[in-house]
């Protein structure tokens, strides 16, 4: 082993032999399960089969792409589930909003999935952060990068994590203005590519809504109360809060093996995989993610003009401290006793507990203060789970 830890665990003090194989390795597993995931999807997830349009749809040969275009009803019709990719520009594209709204056409019963491209960005600022912080602690705590090493440590976790809040902030607030113009969506606003498509879409929503001014009460109602609770949510996905945990338990996984190897108690172990590998880096982690998700969201409205920045200086201090404190008194109490490591754990329990009940009663209380609409929406409006009949106009 090319490292030493110096331990001090529940009275017991020894040079443990140390090294960098379980970061390693463990990131290496992460590294190429992010890049096998997708050709192992059965293996990775439920197996399904879905339809993008882009993709589906011929480009480039004009009889194919309208002989695809005028199949959308049958393949909206048949889906179980229809996933929104979302970025700020959605609402702004003609097929994107049509498509949301034929689906609850044609197929009312079927399942609406948000998914905002930006979680997958920030999810890899964190592993980023999460590796280059861990590789700093493990060196640190081995006394092989001296004390200055700590300080770069903090600082590839603080940087990191601030350009994430940036993102963050951004993107929530893209969101708060979807909201808005949902409210105030209006048919004539938006852009499509080729008239074709236009005449296609104008020609549907015709004989589905009677006309456009309908469509857009549509959306202006009952779809934007539809997706009213996608919105609310801010929390990240469980997948992805599973694969943050992995990430931190790589570098404490290995001061564990270094315990074992320096021939410490069974006790100091369990202290130790309970007040760190359990109480920090799964509980404590956990409550931080699900805080430091809804805090950018309700920091998101720049209030403060050229000081915006402040706001996202207030996160990032609340998670630094917190982190700080939490990580130090988890050290104290493995360190002590086992009991003290198990009352840790539980503590971070209950705070994760709070916290994600906090969260999940803010984005209901987000979700019942929307406005109703100021009218009942027309009967010809409403979605009932028998399906309408698609577009059948041919080229």
């Amino acid at each position: 082993m090319p490292l030493v830890y110096e331990a001090n665990v529940m009275g017991f003090t020894q040079d443990c032999p140390m090294g960098i194989w379980v970061f390693s390795s463990g990131w290496l597993a992460i590294l190429l399960g992010l890049l096998g995931t997708p050709y192992l999807p059965d293996c990775c997830s439920p197996s399904d089969v879905g339809f993008i349009d882009v993709a589906s749809i011929h480009q480039q040969d004009r009889e194919l792409m309208e002989r695809g275009v005028y199949g959308i009803a049958g393949f909206l019709r048949v889906s179980s589930e229809l996933r929104i990719l979302w970025s700020s520009p959605y609402l702004s594209r003609l097929w994107c909003i049509f498509e949301l709204a034929a689906y609850k056409k044609v197929n009312p019963c079927g399942m609406i999935t948000f998914r905002p491209l930006y979680v997958e960005r920030v999810l890899a600022i964190m592993l980023l952060s999460g590796a280059s912080f861990g590789l700093c602690f493990v060196l640190v705590r081995s006394g092989s990068g001296g004390a200055s090493m700590a300080y770069v440590g903090y600082a590839l976790f603080v940087i990191p994590y601030t350009i994430a809040a940036v993102l963050l902030r951004r993107n929530f607030r893209e969101k708060h203005m979807l909201r808005q113009e949902l409210e105030t969506f209006d048919f004539s606003n938006v852009s499509c590519a080729k008239e074709f498509d236009r005449k296609f879409i104008l020609a549907a929503i015709e004989k589905w809504y009677g006309s456009q001014e309908a469509f857009s009460e549509f959306v202006q109602t009952e779809l934007r109360q539809q997706l009213e609770p996608l919105l609310a949510t801010s929390r990240f996905p469980t997948p992805y809060l599973l694969l943050v945990f992995a990430a931190l338990m790589t570098a404490s996984l290995e001061f564990l093996l270094a315990l074992w190897k320096g021939g410490a108690p069974p006790a100091c172990l369990v202290s130790f995989a309970v007040g760190i590998l359990v109480g920090v880096d799964i509980f404590l982690v956990g409550a931080l993610i699900v805080f430091f998700a809804n805090i950018c969201d309700r920091l998101a409205p720049q209030r403060f003009g050229r000081f915006d920045h402040l706001q996202t200086a207030l996160a990032m201090l609340l998670i630094t401290v917190v982190f700080g404190i939490g990580s130090s008194m988890g050290t104290v109490a493995y360190s002590s006793s086992l009991e003290h490591g198990f009352l840790f754990a539980l503590a971070c329990l209950l705070l994760g507990c709070f916290i994600w009940w906090i969260d999940g009663a803010a984005n209901s209380c987000a979700c019942c203060s929307q406005p109703s609409p100021e009218h009942e929406v027309a009967p010809s409006h409403q979605t009932a789970c028998s399906p309408i009949p698609e577009v059948s106009e041919q080229p």
